[in-house]
Order: C-alpha cells, then sequence, then structure tokens
C-alpha cells in the first residue's frame, strides 16, 4: 500500500499536518511581523502547489498536496495546528511543532516506509523555502539576512526530527 489508503483517518490527518507544522516552525522561531508572516506563507504555498505538480501520481507527496487542494482536507489540517498551538509562546510553539513532526514522520516510516524519505525531503524543503522567503533583521526588507541563525537552527531541528531512524 502506499499513499493515503496506508494509512487510518487518524493517521493522515497528522500526515497532513506536517507541511503547516514545518512551516509555523519556521515562522514561530523568527517571528517577522505581517509581511514576513505573508512571504513565509506563500513560500508554503508555492512548494505544496510544485509538489503537486512534479511527484508522481500515488506518492505520499503528490496525495498531502493535492489534499490541500481540497477546501475540507486544508482547513481540517490548518484547525488541528492551530488547537496545538492555541496559547503557546513562540519558541514553544517551535518544540511542539518539531516533537509533533518527529511523531508524524514515525508514523509515515512504519505505513510507507518506501515513501518516507521523499516526504522527509519534502517537509526539508518546504520549511527552507519557509526560512528563505524573507529576510529577518533589516528595515522594509532592506538588509537582514535571508535565514535568521534562530531559524536555522530549527531546521537543524526540522532535520534531525525527521531523520531516518538508525539501523
Amino acid at each position: 500500500m502506499s499513499g493515503r489508503a496506508a494509512f487510518s483517518d487518524e493517521d493522515w490527518s497528522a500526515v497532513l499536518q506536517a507541511p503547516i507544522l514545518a512551516g509555523l516552525a519556521i515562522t514561530a522561531a523568527e517571528p517577522g511581523g505581517l509581511l514576513g508572516a505573508l512571504s513565509e506563507s506563500a513560500a508554503m504555498a508555492r512548494t505544496l502547489k510544485s509538489a503537486a505538480a512534479a511527484a508522481a501520481e500515488g506518492d505520499l507527496v503528490a496525495e498531502v498536496a493535492r489534499s490541500f487542494e481540497v477546501p475540507a482536507e486544508r482547513e481540517a489540517a490548518s484547525a488541528a495546528v492551530k488547537a496545538l498551538a492555541e496559547g503557546l509562546a513562540p519558541a514553544d510553539l517551535v518544540t511542539a511543532s518539531v516533537a509533533r513532526l518527529a511523531a508524524i514522520m514515525r508514523r509515515i516510516e512504519a505505513a510507507t516506509p518506501a515513501q518516507a524519505d521523499a516526504y522527509r525531503g519534502f517537509l526539508l524543503d518546504l520549511a527552507r523555502a519557509t526560512a528563505e522567503a524573507s529576510r529577518e533583521g533589516g528595515v522594509l526588507g532592506i538588509g537582514g539576512v535571508r535565514v535568521s541563525e534562530a531559524e536555522q537552527r530549527t531546521l537543524d531541528d526540522l532535520a534531525a526530527a525527521l531523520a531516518a531512524p538508525s539501523a
């Protein structure tokens, strides 16, 4: 089994939350105001759209990306992430997002081991695109750095949390 068919409804719901959590972890690592958040959200959407177009039919990445084109599925994933984020300070949100992503990745590895590496790469690409979407530390987009130290730490934490288990 591959793609959606390999997961229970509960696990599929978690798999759909993963792209949002990956982007949210980056955004919370270095809150950049409204313009930064909009740029980062747009980068997440572009990454999902590219994945939907590029991935082969039946691939987990393709199925997840295409699920975000269905308003009810996108809204359900967003609502679940919003519930996780409720009342958390940005640093705590980063920690909670990374921990939740690690748990989701273990579910993916158990259900579709052949597709786990591709999904892991997709999440890391989405996080990197989110981090690079807006300059941090400048004024009105002038100066600053493409990826802040806090965002890089979060990217490193994500990579460690999503890493394949040692044999």
